[in-house]
């Protein structure tokens, strides 16, 4: 499949209210994964110079941060010196080998 026919199915526009995707992501991985090598990357650098001129919102940057903060949450009390420092012990001993 000549590049410019995956780039075309694989478009993505975007808006502030709205996201359209034409094409599903293991599609797109199927097709991508089918170029040539020389093809892949040029697609990279097309991928990577759509994204240098993307701005940025404060919106998109509290989402991505408050999606962060959420992976890090924990039922559990974060541990006491002490326990960080038989943890780090037990780890030294256990590369040691």
């Amino acid at each position: 499949m000549p590049l410019a026919i995956a780039l075309e199915s694989a478009t993505i526009e975007t808006d502030s209210h709205s996201q359209e995707q034409s094409m599903l992501s293991p599609e797109l991985k199927a097709q991508v994964l089918s170029l040539p090598p020389d093809d892949r990357l040029t697609l990279i650098a097309v991928i990577v110079e759509s994204l240098k001129n993307r701005t940025i919102t404060q919106s998109d940057r509290s989402s991505t941060i408050q999606r962060m903060r959420g992976l890090l949450k924990t039922d559990q009390p974060a541990p006491t010196d002490e326990e960080v420092a038989a943890m780090l012990e037990e780890r030294r001993v256990t590369n040691a080998f």
